[in-house]
């Protein structure tokens, strides 16, 4: 029976929960602002895979880091997972359209590039935010919605 670890942090966006199966990251998520678990103190708590990812995470949002360098696995379709690498590639501070990130990817369904960039499970860690629309619009977030994609694209384009 595999075994996952999971780390709730403090951020500039809220409490986020990291999920590893201890030797890779599983997911990011934004809690319930209600939620009763209180914050891990990152060096102590959690597996050494989650508290590393927190570190970044945190160095990240304050402006200290622009690459992430933990391993995470990708548990989707031969299409999400073609997406969300494309999603990697997209520099810090830069933004694309989900048209094009259909034609990096090869799929001539953008609605089916969309709703893979809409399905990650690793928002932050794969930069899922610097995708908008064509017409310049930010779209969704899945990660707390509109305004903290708002945040993290001002956050780069102040970096």
């Amino acid at each position: 029976m595999k075994q996952f670890h999971s780390l709730h942090f403090s951020t500039a966006l809220g409490r986020l929960e990291l999920t590893c199966s201890g030797h890779e990251i599983l997911s990011v998520s934004l809690l319930d602002e209600t939620a009763a678990d209180q914050d891990a103190t990152l060096e102590t708590a959690g597996c050494p895979v989650c508290r590393d990812a927190a570190r970044q995470i945190r160095e990240y949002l304050s402006e200290q880091r622009r690459d992430f360098h933990v391993p995470v696995r990708f548990g989707g379709s031969r299409l999400q997972t073609a997406v969300w690498r494309a999603l990697e590639r997209i520099p810090y501070g830069e933004t694309v359209s989900y048209s094009e990130l259909a034609r990096m990817v090869g799929c001539k369904s953008v609605r089916a590039v969309g709703t893979a960039v809409g399905q990650n499970p690793l928002p932050i860690l794969i930069p899922c935010h610097r995708v908008i629309r064509k017409s310049g619009a930010i779209g969704e977030y899945g990660l707390g919605g509109p305004s903290v994609k708002r945040f993290l694209l001002a956050l780069e384009r102040r970096g």
